[in-house]
């Protein structure tokens, strides 16, 4: 049978793959070298819709947009210094370590001039003496340092890991001293808050160990839950239960489906798409909750459109619009991790209809060509034949019903029913 390549039948996808093929060349090429490949590659794409190859052309377009969007994201960095006066407003919920506490700063100002980006702070514990809240105005003495980058081969490249969170700089509190002024919480602190409240309302219902759990697979956060939880999770396997991912907002949506389902398509798009977005703040934003919920967006929309849901370009569409809000995200390992999880399940089911290959992707990972074939024979000859098991089920029921509505007697009018 003669398939559709990728590329013809799905654009979205081969022009998000070259969007983010831009991002990873702007890692490599940087400042004014960058801006200076992005219009080579701009003319080129020209020169392609002057020799009537549009498609190429488009291509080279995502390519040099990729690359042009992290070129105007990399931040004006300050200059390090051992001493400063540092101020800034807390945009996260204080987390205490053996020694210390780490806040991460927006809004952060070096002796009085505006810091680009957010400002991870640490601060030497007084004992749980110092009381912050999200929104807090800080003012401290501090060292400034730049984030490093990979410091051995193949290993993690920390600058871009603060980078893919909007972190620009570490500070480092070495005298302990701050100075904090209340300040006002938006829409994003009070979600935050109310994650706290609902962690300790499950644990005052469900018990400490319990109630951790359950509020870890509700927003995510595992700080409650003891290292030795954890590593019993991680030991069986199932340590993504504690993670919010696309099992969670799947479940969510579902269930929201069901409430308004009496509903107009446009009505639930409406209402499921204003719901998502605030529980990715409830979630702090992880790259798995953005990436479901532009999903199931995508598929309601669909729907709405009366246009057939395609997974694969639904996820092209998430990979392409996180990658222009926040191009730095490509080299967040949870990011790397959610789209690759996804995509593989995606191009490898064989009956998602989303597969590359032929028959619609009749692959399998780590297995051999005969393997994947018994596979595939046995799952086919399953859903056959629950289907026909299904199928005599209710001949059976009509010919009893039939048989059922039969009077009793002789009756010469009769005819038999089959």
């Amino acid at each position: 049978m003669k398939t559709r390549r990728i590329c013809n039948s799905r654009p979205l996808a081969a022009l998000a793959l070259c969007f983010g093929a831009g991002i990873l060349l702007g890692k490599l090429v940087v400042g004014a070298n960058g801006y200076i490949l992005s219009a080579a590659l701009v003319l080129v794409a020209f020169l392609f819709i002057l020799f009537r190859f549009p498609k190429l052309a488009l291509l080279f377009l995502f390519l040099a947009a990729g690359l042009l969007r992290i070129q105007l994201a990399y931040p004006a960095l300050p200059h390090p210094t051992s001493s400063c006066e540092l101020s800034g407003r807390i945009a996260s919920l204080p987390e205490r370590g053996k020694n210390s506490l780490t806040l991460c700063l927006d809004q952060a100002a070096k002796n009085g001039h505006p810091i680009e980006g957010k400002v991870f702070l640490r601060i030497p514990d007084r004992g749980g003496s110092q009381n912050f809240s999200y929104g807090d105005i800080l003012h401290t003495t501090a060292s400034l340092s730049l984030p490093k980058g990979m410091q051995y081969e193949g290993g993690m490249d920390t600058r871009f890991y603060y980078l893919s969170s909007g972190i620009t700089l570490e500070a480092f509190a070495f005298n302990g001293q701050v100075r904090i002024e209340r300040g006002r919480i938006d829409l994003y602190g009070r979600l935050l808050l109310l994650k706290e409240e609902v962690t300790t309302i499950l644990t005052s219902l469900m018990g400490k160990e319990n109630g951790a759990l359950a509020a870890a697979m509700l927003h995510g956060d595992e700080k409650a839950i003891s290292s030795q939880t954890t590593a019993d999770f991680r030991g069986s396997g199932i340590a993504h239960l504690l993670a919010v991912s696309g099992l969670h907002v799947s479940l969510l949506t579902g269930a929201l489906l069901f409430l308004i389902r009496h509903m107009r398509s446009g009505a639930q798009l409406l209402i499921v798409a204003v719901f998502l977005a605030l529980y990715c703040m409830f979630t702090a934003f992880s790259p798995s909750t953005i990436r479901a919920s532009i999903m199931a967006i995508c598929m309601l929309a669909a729907r709405v459109l009366h246009r057939r849901n395609d997974p694969l370009t639904s996820l092209a569409a998430a990979f392409l619009l996180i990658l222009i809000l926040s191009p730095f995200s490509l080299f967040s390992v949870g990011f790397q991790l959610s789209f690759s999880a996804v995509l593989g399940s995606v191009t490898h089911n064989p009956r998602s209809g989303s597969g590359t290959g032929p028959g619609r992707g009749v692959r399998f990972a780590d297995t051999s060509p005969r393997q994947a074939d018994t596979i595939t024979r046995t799952s086919d000859a399953f859903i056959d034949t629950t289907t026909a098991s299904n199928s005599r089920e209710r001949h059976t029921r009509r010919n009893s019903i039939a048989e059922a509505t039969i009077p009793s007697g002789p009756s010469p009018k009769m005819s038999v029913i089959r």
